[in-house]
């Protein structure tokens, strides 16, 4: 029986004396792991992928901004989008931002996409249209390397699909060998924040965009 106070997160554990005794509270972040006799407290395994945040139900915006880079945590994320749609045709970029999302790298020819070609975001989505029916928009994965490295560049790949107004499923991008997309920012910055928006004007009318982080090894 436990007759003594035990400090708060304390645990109570069998000693190799075959009586019961205090096991302090670990580490935040740490977890509890058995050895070949006792317990004890060890930091978490690291790598894996970790879900940063979410814009939540998006309806009618202009851009959807993320500031929740960490390089202390990660160097390279990706974003899902679920069923983004566009108000009107449009094309879906991705900007960044070293200042925490104050202002965005805008002009032609802070980016490049493939085939070297100038542009005024990473892009995500080409030539999209608004969706028929009305609630297919450009679903997939939007990767992102190494953003917050002030001795490279930032480079992103883009594996997504969008309904046309057809009702054929297309890749969104330019086709590839590898039928993705590839640019990059073409400026060697600690990059803190990133939008998506429609370069054309078009707002984005509905959908979801989830940020990821990869976890350093």
């Amino acid at each position: 029986a436990v007759t003594r106070a035990l400090t708060r997160g304390s645990i109570d554990v069998g000693n190799s004396s075959g009586v019961s005794a205090p096991l302090a509270k670990g580490t935040s972040g740490y977890v509890l792991t058995a050895g070949a006799n006792d317990l004890s407290w060890v930091e978490a395994g690291s790598g894996g992928i970790e879900f940063i945040s979410t814009s939540g139900a998006i309806s009618n915006a202009g851009s959807v901004v993320f500031t929740g880079f960490d390089d202390s945590k990660y160097n390279n994320y990706f974003f899902m989008f679920n069923n983004v749609l566009c108000a009107s045709a449009d094309t879906l970029y991705c900007q960044t931002s070293i200042d925490n999302g104050s202002n965005f790298a805008t002009t032609n020819g802070d980016y490049h996409r493939t085939s070297n070609a100038d542009a005024t975001g990473m892009l995500v989505a080409e030539n999209q249209q608004p969706g028929n029916p009305t609630t297919y928009g450009v679903s997939g994965r939007f990767e992102l390397y190494q953003p917050t490295d002030a001795d490279n560049y930032t480079y992103s790949a883009t594996y997504v699909l969008k309904m046309d107004n057809l009702l054929r499923i297309l890749p969104a991008a330019v086709q590839t060998t590898l039928n993705y997309q590839n640019s990059a920012r073409i400026a060697e910055e600690d990059n803190d924040a990133v939008r998506f928006l429609y370069i054309g004007g078009s707002n984005i009318a509905s959908g979801e965009i989830a940020m990821y982080g990869i976890k350093k090894a």
